[in-house]
């Protein structure tokens, strides 16, 4: 947490309160770090597409089925009940979230 308090009150100059907030904001937004988000490649046979619900289900490599939210809708044009795919999938809000498809 950072505090600052060389920030003068704003209701008595307020040019100069807003002139140090931008200074500390300048030097800390290069302080900031974006981190991606963990992604995991997964191999499988397309057995389910719902396009109603941005559903794809897949039956993986080892064999269990898993159902996978769709973030680009284009994805069902790519991909059909039978298909052969590589997916990258991340957690988006808490769903296991296609990012994206090859077909193989």
């Amino acid at each position: 947490m950072n505090y600052w308090s060389d920030v003068p009150p704003a209701t008595k100059d307020y040019a100069a309160a807003r002139d140090v907030i931008v200074r500390h904001t300048d030097d800390l937004v290069p302080t900031l770090s974006v981190r991606p988000r963990p992604q995991e490649t997964l191999r499988g046979v397309v057995t389910g597409i719902d396009e109603r619900n941005d559903l794809i289900t897949l039956r993986l490599a080892e064999g269990a089925s898993s159902d996978f939210r769709v973030q680009d809708g284009l994805v069902f044009n790519a991909v059909h009940d039978g298909d052969q795919v590589e997916i990258t999938v991340e957690d988006i809000s808490g769903a296991k979230t296609i990012v994206g498809v090859k077909k193989e």
